[in-house]
């Protein structure tokens, strides 16, 4: 009985040293304070912290830059890696444009600050966009959102696909590199 507490105890103390390393080290990496919070903590089998149910932000410039939420975060040191599952991704800019992302999985590399969202990726604008794609890349540092794969992106006046895109967060520009079809809706000449 008492070997078996012990294992739950030293499991316990660990999964919060892991954990509390987690935060320090995400704070650390992306150079401001991140409000988190989460519902549970596990040491998985494969040697990573997973947190369920988190929520984090960070700031630019003494504003919030970008909001995220997953059903669950597992994150692995020694690669400086962390697997989201059923993300929710909001990336604000300085003049008030707002992107929400979702995917069912993302990866996030600490050392290039690269997201990388895939499976049922959809990007909504504020002003009704809506981008339908495989994949989506968002590097923290450029701010920008880049994808190789096929996109699809509808408005109330039309629906354009194309292969390929470049989303500019700070100017809210816009540009499909390859392969562009356009259906206008209504549209009188």
């Amino acid at each position: 009985m008492k070997g078996i507490l012990r294992k739950i105890l030293l499991l316990g103390i660990v999964m919060s040293i892991g954990a509390l390393a987690f935060f320090a080290y995400m704070s650390y990496k992306l150079k401001h304070e991140i409000p988190v919070s989460f519902e549970s903590i596990e040491v998985t089998e494969s040697g990573g912290v997973k947190i369920n149910k988190v929520s984090y932000s960070g700031t630019r410039d003494g504003r919030i830059a970008w909001e995220l939420e997953a059903e669950s975060a597992t994150h692995f040191k020694a690669d400086d890696l962390t697997l989201l599952e059923d993300v929710r991704l909001t990336l604000y800019s300085s003049a008030g444009d707002t992107f929400h992302l979702k995917s069912d999985k993302a990866r996030y590399n600490g050392e290039t600050e690269l997201i990388e969202a895939t499976g049922g990726v959809v990007v909504e604008s504020k002003d009704g966009y809506l981008l339908v794609t495989d994949t989506l890349n968002f590097l923290n540092g450029s701010g920008e959102i880049k994808t190789d794969a096929g996109v699809k992106i509808t408005t109330d006046r039309m629906v354009v696909e194309g292969r390929g895109l470049v989303i500019e967060i700070e100017s809210g520009k816009m540009k499909i590199l390859g392969n562009v079809r356009a259906k206008v809706k209504d549209a009188t000449l």
